[in-house]
């Protein structure tokens, strides 16, 4: 669903009804941003509370230089952004239910219990990969390969240029290649 420019105008004007409208549009991916880049659920909770404050008290001043989505994900990621340098503290990682719940694991297509056992062992993988990953390169790499963001919307929510943006996708995905290779023994199983 897309916020419309009427709804967004009152918002603006102070119109609780139009921001509530707000929250319901974007509190899913909010939190999906927040939970991919934090790891833990009371954490991201916790951002997208913080941001939805944020984008109440910065309302007004919405300047639309780029778009509505745009300026909320920018929110949402400095967000998790301040709070992964307030904790510099190892990510927890040991839920994988919760980035299922969030979309994150392969549609099923009718596979067999082995089949099913390695995805999920792969989702498990990766999210310990990208929890891993140095700020800069977790978040271009969760707003692009997770989020579907464009490389130009992706230098508006970060404030990065689009060569820097570039080349932190470049980077986190040769990063996360080489630790899920270092880690292909565990897709290796004895032949009955």
């Amino acid at each position: 669903m897309q916020l419309d420019e009427f709804t967004l105008q009152r918002a603006i004007k102070g119109d609780k009804q139009a921001f509530e409208e707000i929250v319901r549009i974007y509190q899913d991916r909010v939190y999906g941003i927040s939970l991919r880049m934090l790891s833990n659920t009371h954490e991201a909770e916790d951002c997208a509370q913080e941001t939805f404050i944020k984008i109440y008290r910065n309302l007004p001043r919405f300047e639309k230089r780029s778009s509505f989505s745009t300026w909320v994900y920018r929110i949402a990621m400095n967000c998790a952004l301040d709070m992964i340098r307030k904790k510099k503290a190892q990510q927890n990682t040991d839920s994988l239910e919760e980035m299922v719940d969030q979309g994150f694991a392969p549609v099923e297509t009718g596979i067999g219990p082995e089949e099913s056992a390695i995805n999920e062992l792969t989702n498990d993988l990766v999210k310990e990969a990208i929890a891993l990953l140095p700020e800069d390169q977790r978040a271009v790499i969760v707003l692009r390969d997770i989020n579907g963001r464009t490389y130009e919307e992706i230098a508006d929510i970060t404030g990065a240029n689009l060569n820097t943006v570039k080349s932190r996708i470049s980077r986190g995905r040769q990063q996360l290649r080489k630790m899920l290779l270092n880690n292909t023994e565990l897709f290796e199983f004895p032949c009955v």
